[in-house]
C-alpha cells in the first residue's frame, strides 16, 4: 500500500539521504533542500510503508 501526504515537515537529513539516493549534487546542500522544501506551495510525498 501506498500512503501519499501533503507535508512540508522534511529534515535536513532526510533530504540529504533521499537527493543523494539517486545521486543528485543538491543533497550535498541539506539545509538549503530543507528552506526550499518549505517555500514550496505543494509537496506530495509517497511512501510504500507506514509513517
Amino acid at each position: 500500500m501506498i500512503t501519499f501526504r501533503d507535508t512540508h515537515d522534511f529534515t535536513p537529513q532526510a533530504l540529504q539521504e533521499l537527493f543523494l539516493s539517486v545521486e543528485w549534487s543538491s543533497g550535498h546542500y541539506p539545509d538549503k533542500l530543507a528552506a526550499a522544501m518549505h517555500h514550496f506551495e505543494t509537496v506530495i510525498s509517497a511512501c510504500a510503508s507506514s509513517w
